[in-house]
């Protein structure tokens, strides 16, 4: 590749970024336009493929196992702050709501439905629910029963449980032999999974 091309290709995932910033301290906390709104989306897509690409190199330069590590931690850090992004703009009653799908999300790419960072595209396709490619929370999920804290990862077991032996009522998934359940507390420092099989 010339030179040249290289050095333009290379400039964008600099300036982007930049480019990025700008128009975000610009905008805070003002209402803006739809024209606006398409002009952040481009660049807050490029900002994300920027740092990706960076981590990317830095990946191969350090090597495996290490590089490994800094590909995935920087791709969770892109994530976390555009989840801390929609959390302080959404409200007190639905800050939470980001996080938990965005962990959704992380946990359907470790559990190897979706290739990393696209997860999120599994429910914008329409492939999570009851009656889907993905059934997930087939009760209603946690917050259907007020999220108890302590009690969280035993009812995610009984739940898959009941599926993987029929018994679950109207909420049954056709054909259910084998279930996942995962709890991930607090900010995803603690996660255990669970993966039950019919007889």
């Amino acid at each position: 590749m010339p030179s040249r091309v290289r050095a333009v290709l290379g400039s964008w995932s600099y300036a982007l970024p930049v480019l990025a910033v700008i128009v975000f301290a610009a905008t805070w906390g003002s209402k803006i336009s739809g024209l606006v709104v398409v002009i952040a989306s481009v660049l807050l897509a490029g900002a994300v493929l920027a740092a990706v690409g960076h981590a990317e190199v830095v990946a191969h330069r350090v090597g495996q196992p290490l590089g490994a590590l800094v590909l995935a931690v920087s791709v969770t850090v892109i994530e976390v702050a555009l989840i801390v992004t929609l959390m302080l703009s959404s409200g007190p009653d639905k800050s939470a709501l980001a996080r938990d799908t965005v962990f959704a999300a992380l946990s359907l790419e470790a559990a190897g439905f979706a290739e990393r960072g696209q997860g999120w595209r599994l429910a914008a396709e329409g492939q999570i629910g009851r009656d889907r490619r993905i059934p997930i929370q087939t009760f209603g999920g946690l917050k259907a029963r007020g999220n108890p804290i302590g009690a969280t990862g035993v009812y995610q077991v009984a739940e898959v449980a009941l599926q993987v032996r029929g018994e679950a009522g109207a909420s049954q998934v056709p054909n259910a032999r084998v279930g996942m359940a995962q709890c991930i507390g607090g900010i995803g420092a603690n996660i255990v999974t669970h993966i039950l099989q019919a007889a």
